[in-house]
């Protein structure tokens, strides 16, 4: 099993942190245990700060980055192309043993994306990501699944938070992405804006 240090992605303002920690207790707050698989569309650098803050809380949490538009985590991390991720669970039937990777946080676990190449979003199969959701739930309070624009992947999540950057911030856009979730069936809790 894979271990990485996750400082630097984890650093934050007081500004910043004060602004996760409200978050976290919205989510808190708001799901209740019963939702349990929280999508966040948007900002992948924010959405691990959010897990990092819901790991001071106290909460066991599975980072999953399934935005299979991009491999951010690998990348930073410089990994290399063999470390398996969601990407390579879609295509296979059976749930990789070393698909988590652990931190230096202990209670907070990163999925990585894994190869995005070849990966064609008919490749997601709700089923399987039932089934992966399923396992893990058994082990995490929450799994944090950072879904990029892939508005399939967060309506497969209980619930979810749209996470944007000030510059990529207008009322109408984030209007827009709220309601392209609400047609897939996905309920947004609310909407995040970083400085």
């Amino acid at each position: 099993m894979f271990s990485v240090k996750v400082d630097k992605l984890t650093a934050m303002t007081d500004n910043e942190h004060n602004c996760y920690i409200v978050t976290a207790r919205t989510v808190l707050e708001k799901c209740h245990d019963v939702y349990r698989t929280i999508a966040t569309v948007g900002d992948g650098t924010m959405a691990f700060k959010m897990a990092a803050v819901l790991q001071e809380k106290g909460k066991k949490v599975l980072f999953a980055d399934a935005d299979i538009s991009e491999e951010i985590f690998l990348s930073k991390y410089r990994l290399g192309k063999n470390l398996k991720g969601i990407t390579d669970y879609f295509l296979d039937e059976d749930i990789p043993e070393n698909l988590i990777c652990m931190t230096n946080r202990e209670g907070l676990d990163i999925i990585f994306t894994g190869a995005v190449e070849d990966f064609e979003s008919e490749d997601i199969d709700r089923t399987k990501f039932d089934n992966l959701k399923n396992q893990y739930l058994k082990d995490y309070d929450y799994i944090i699944v950072q879904s990029g624009d892939c508005t399939e992947i967060a309506a497969m999540c209980d619930v979810a938070v749209l996470m944007l950057n000030r510059s990529d911030y207008s009322e109408m856009s984030a209007e827009v992405k709220v309601d392209s979730l609400d047609e897939q069936g996905c309920y947004v809790l609310g909407v995040i804006v970083s400085e």
